[in-house]
């Protein structure tokens, strides 16, 4: 058996809770079975059972820690339309691999490795199995049912992620695999079904209930779909019903529809077998007027069940779609039996994903419109949790909820609303058969292994909803990129910011920094710091800068808030942060920063990845995931507490009194946020060819980069790439930081006046409190945040001076505790020099 190598696994598994662990069983034939087992419980497991699965962590920790497991496996299910096919005993007697397989992993071209045995392969994929059968000879295809034995020995040459083969696998299946079904003849005389002309056809489908669904596949969006093969079947299915299932009139209408691409004529099976499968699938037509057998069952307001139903027929879907949504009967019944069928109606009708989970609640993405700064209305993707209200809509769309009542010895179904009872018992489970979300994203999601997700909408892999704006596109990016793919990348990145006046090198490779963070976010374990954008005056850029690194990672200008102030602001910040991340927002901009910046709050969200708060209104905790980039502008900003070492800078400066009226007719970008939205493809491609590249030669460590506590994840992936794609000065800056920062909360000067004036006398805040008041030398250096005339300021003070005990400060003097007095601590100020 062949020992398992766990980084080459690819990403997209590693992230799916479907693992198991296998034993080898010799049967008496001689032949090996495989038998997979439970990681949590050691037990037998199932290939249809989600509990008898885990994590891929743990199932690896399970293997190595003992029990006789030969190692792991990961099991496929339709849902994740993960693909496995198997070619057995595919070697020569030499070792090397015989011509029809190699022919067959060439042409699936994804992720493929070794078998345990060593004498086969397997290839992973994404794709589907649409016709029947899943053995024939030496190969095998799976996508549910099973698990498959990994073992991270990936053949050389081929790629190191699970590639989308949607078109491919179901070529190569139906080619070597599926056997012959019986193709579905119409009756004579075409079913009853009207000939429609082409251009009477196109306006009876658009008109349709599902009449904007054709519209927008027959324009070529098939946005919701997984690929666009899967797109093209879906629009054959329509054409296949209104048409009569007439083949000739399909094929002429698909090539005017902007679905069909000039490549198919070099496939010329690939739309002659997706119609052919259109029509097999076809079990009604277009009928003028005359009903389906689905649209026969229908419920009279009086509560009968009657056939004639009143129902238009949706434009040409497949059988499966134009069934009429499942009927629930919701009194005289078990909650769990109702609960039951109702999650089995709306976990089949949530494609494409509309609901999903977060953080153990229901949530949606929903695109709300808002008003930028310059009053330019626009629409963003937010995720909004899901009330029982809305819950009740979605349950009431996805079945038909009846009430059975007996009449005159008949039994009748009115027609009736979810039961507020199911909605809260559903809305209480634990484990729903609903996708779970981490996030959303405005900008294509590269994925450890450097590929890249360009597919709007939720990818099962990442957990994460691809929300681009409309008509966004971006380049293709180098699948092997070089030295000067690297050097033209870096200069474009570099070419949207030349206008700015940085004030050194550091901040000008500090805002390519930023600029590169948000988009590659997701290679990033860790938390990332806060952006400072730092000014002498304004009008010298700041707010400007901050739409640029929006506008590429978005699209979008970014969002702008302010710090909160008073006695409630930590309160304020906590509210604030929770809602923020509840929604999603990728960019929050803490715009013009004033006084010393201070939050307890936002020290300890910079530095996790994961933030737990009460839900507002509500009496319970949600748990969140930190994906935030935060940026903060202000002039001459000084930061206090633990913020300057969750901070990186970027400094302009234009040595001008008046830097906002400085001629836009000097600048290469007079209009930088129009400029930036019509190159914003290209930009992100910039980004993504330079993450690439990095990925490829091995994800080289950067070395002149100073260390950075709690951001090292950042740091590494970040300055990694820059310093290897030749960019200098990363980070160079930090010190400025500390130098500007009102460190150790900015008591060090009354910690040093108070030794002087007092040597090592012990003292209580009381005293100290005395002092501030009536001198005005204590009084001066007294931090502007503590006021001695404010209600509780002795308490303020003693909690600051409890929380310093013991260190040493900058200036050479330690603060002591040194006993109680009359039930006060007292404090003394040592000099250690």
């Amino acid at each position: 058996m062949l020992n398992f190598i766990e980084e080459n696994i690819p990403a997209e598994l590693k992230q799916l809770p479907q693992w198991v662990v296998w034993k080898a069983r010799r049967k008496n034939n001689g032949k090996v079975d495989k038998i997979p087992f439970d990681p949590k419980t050691g037990r037998a497991a199932s290939t249809t059972n989600p509990e008898t699965w885990s994590t891929f962590d743990h199932t690896v920790e399970v293997s190595r820690n003992g029990g006789g497991y030969a190692g792991i496996g990961f099991v496929v299910t339709p849902d994740n339309k993960i693909v496995g096919v198997d070619l057995d005993d595919c070697h020569t007697a030499a070792g090397e691999l015989e011509p029809w397989a190699h022919g067959i992993i060439k042409r699936l071209d994804s992720y493929t490795e070794i078998s345990p045995s060593g004498k086969g392969i397997r290839v992973f994929l994404r794709g589907a199995l649409n016709w029947s059968g899943r053995r024939k000879g030496r190969i095998e295809c799976y996508n549910s049912g099973r698990f498959l034995t990994v073992t991270g020995h990936r053949v050389d040459g081929t790629p190191a992620g699970v590639m989308d083969r949607y078109s491919e696998i179901d070529a190569f299946h139906q080619e070597f695999i599926a056997q012959p079904e019986q193709e579905h003849k119409p009756p004579e005389g075409a079913s009853g079904s009207v000939e429609l002309g082409d251009i009477d056809l196109i306006s009876r489908a658009s008109k349709a209930k599902n009449g904007m669904l054709f519209a927008r596949l027959f324009s070529g969006d098939w946005t919701g779909y997984p690929s666009q093969s899967e797109g093209d079947l879906a629009f054959c299915n329509m054409l296949a019903f209104w048409s009569g299932r007439d083949a000739d009139q399909m094929d002429r209408l698909f090539r005017q529809s902007g679905l069909y691409r000039a490549k198919d004529d070099k496939h010329p099976t690939y739309l002659h077998d997706t119609i052919k499968k259109a029509i097999n699938d076809c079990k009604e037509v277009y009928m003028a007027g005359k009903t389906s057998v689905e649209q026969d069952f229908a419920l009279n307001w009086d509560g009968s069940m009657a056939s004639g139903g009143e129902l238009e027929p949706e434009a040409g879907t497949s059988s499966v779609e134009v069934k009429q949504p499942p009927v629930i009967v919701a009194n005289n019944r078990f909650l769990a039996s109702i609960t039951h069928e109702a999650l089995k109606a709306l976990a089949a009708s949530n494609y494409p994903e509309k609901l999903f989970i977060r953080s153990g609640e229901i949530v949606k993405v929903a695109e709300i419109q808002e008003k930028d700064r310059y009053h330019r209305t626009f629409t963003r993707p937010v995720i909004k949790l899901v009330n029982e209200s809305s819950l009740r809509g979605y349950l009431a769309r996805s079945a038909q909820y009846v009430k059975a009542r007996e009449k005159n010895g008949e039994t009748l179904y009115l027609p009736t609303v979810p039961p507020l009872e199911l909605v809260r018992d559903i809305m209480s489970h634990d484990n729903l058969n609903l996708p779970l979300l981490r996030g959303i994203v405005e900008a294509p999601v590269m994925w450890y292994d450097g590929s890249l997700s360009v597919r709007p909408g939720y990818d099962i892999a990442t957990s994460l909803y691809y929300a681009p704006e409309y008509g966004f596109t971006i380049p293709e990016v180098p699948e092997k990129p070089v030295e000067s793919d690297i050097r033209y990348s870096l200069k474009q990145l570099k070419d949207i910011v030349i206008d700015f006046p940085f004030d050194s090198e550091a901040s000008a490779a500090n805002i390519i920094a930023a600029i590169i963070t948000p988009a590659l976010r997701d290679l990033i374990a860790g938390p990332v710091p806060m952006l400072l954008i730092d000014k002498p005056l304004q009008g010298t850029g700041a707010s400007l800068l901050s739409d640029v690194i929006s506008l590429i990672a978005t699209g979008k200008n970014s969002f702008m808030t302010t710090a909160p102030d008073g006695r409630s602001r930590e309160e304020e910040w906590r509210k604030r942060a929770t809602s923020i991340l509840v929604e999603g927002r990728p960019i929050v901009v803490i715009d013009n920063v004033e006084d010393v910046f201070r939050s307890a709050t936002l020290c300890a969200l910079l530095t996790s990845t994961n933030w737990s708060d009460r839900l507002l209104g509500r009496n319970e905790q949600i748990n969140l995931q930190h994906k935030t980039c935060w940026i903060a502008t202000g002039n001459n900003i000084r930061l206090a507490g633990d913020l300057p070492r969750r901070c990186y800078k970027v400094r302009l400066d234009a040595n001008q009194a008046r830097p906002w009226q400085r001629n836009q007719n000097e600048f290469k970008h007079p209009h930088l946020t129009k400029y930036v939205k019509e190159h914003r493809g290209e930009l992100l491609a910039a980004v993504y060819t330079l993450a690439r590249s990095w990925i490829q030669a091995g994800r080289p460590a950067p070395v002149e980069a100073p260390p950075m506590g709690s951001f090292e994840d950042w740091r590494e992936v970040i300055g990694g790439i820059l310093e290897f794609g030749g960019l200098k000065g990363f980070l160079k800056n930090s010190a400025e930081i500390y130098e500007n920062a009102e460190v150790n909360e900015g008591i060090e000067e009354l910690i040093e006046t108070l030794h002087q004036e007092l040597g090592e006398k012990a003292i209580s805040t009381k005293q100290i409190q005395h002092l501030v008041t009536y001198e005005s030398k204590f009084r001066d250096v007294l931090p502007g945040w503590l006021d001695p005339g404010e209600r509780g300021f002795t308490r303020k003070l003693g909690r600051v001076l409890a929380r310093k005990a013991g260190v040493i400060f900058t200036n050479g003097y330690k603060l002591e505790k040194c006993g109680v007095t009359h039930q006060a601590q007292l404090w003394k100020v040592c000099s250690v020099r």
